[in-house]
């Protein structure tokens, strides 16, 4: 995983991408985006970003599936393109509450062989209802360019709190009011830490979703990645769901 690369980004990250008991079921998503933003890391200087996902779910809360990005790229020009495999075990819990434990492969298919940062993260995350989520995952591996185009490698942390309240029908569908804040653990990879967040609104047509957000980081997130690639920023997207 490059730092500052990927879809499961502070702002973006849907409560339903935290999963309780997995039925056997298969599903996924389409996404449109002005602004790809990975843990408040702007990945696309500005392009619109197609994004898409499926995924099953297994008997026993087992479930697995796959992420793609197209037109991404990070502040390091590392790709263009990046796909994700994930797996993971999710547990329903009383009073409204479930957990899920995940691992995720990040691939970045045209990225040089030397140059290219896969990486593993696992995380754990606890759920209350569709309004509240927290995780915690560690990437063993997470990479970032080096000399001569060569990838170093040291652990980062993420530590993410995501909320949403619904604020009511409005003639086309719910409404809903969503924040999240995230605080990044880079010491040693990047010498220091930095934190995002984001507060915006989402409304859904059925199975659509359009959300509008204001995506903002630290002073250390300019310092580590540059004032293009995390300074404030709106995002707007369109999601379809089946």
């Amino acid at each position: 995983m490059a730092v500052g690369s990927s879809a499961l980004g502070v702002g973006l990250l849907a409560l339903a991408a935290v999963p309780a008991a997995a039925q056997p079921l298969l599903g996924g998503s389409l996404l449109l985006t002005n602004e790809s933003v990975f843990r408040g890391v702007l990945q696309a200087r500005g392009r619109p970003t197609l994004q898409a996902d499926l995924h099953a779910g297994l008997p026993g809360g087992w479930f697995a599936g796959l992420w793609a990005s197209a037109a991404t790229r990070a502040p390091s020009n590392l790709s263009n393109h990046e796909l994700n495999l994930y797996a993971g075990l999710g547990l329903t819990l009383p009073r409204g509450w479930a957990a899920a434990l995940r691992y995720v492969h990040y691939r970045y298919a045209d990225a040089s062989v030397y140059g290219r940062p896969d990486a593993d993260e696992l995380s754990a995350s606890l759920r209350f209802e569709d309004r509240l989520s927290l995780s915690v995952g560690l990437a063993p591996n997470a990479g970032r360019r080096a000399d001569y185009g060569l990838v170093q490698r040291q652990a980062t942390r993420a530590y993410e709190l995501v909320a949403r309240q619904p604020l009511g029908w409005t003639p086309a569908g719910p409404l809903a009011l969503t924040a999240s804040l995230g605080h990044y653990d880079t010491r040693a990879l990047l010498g220091e830490s930095y934190r995002a967040w984001d507060l915006g609104l989402a409304a859904q047509f059925g199975r659509a979703e359009l959300s509008l957000a204001r995506i903002d980081s630290s002073a250390a997130a300019r310092r580590l990645f540059g004032v293009n690639a995390a300074h404030g920023r709106w995002a707007l997207s369109a999601a379809w769901k089946f």
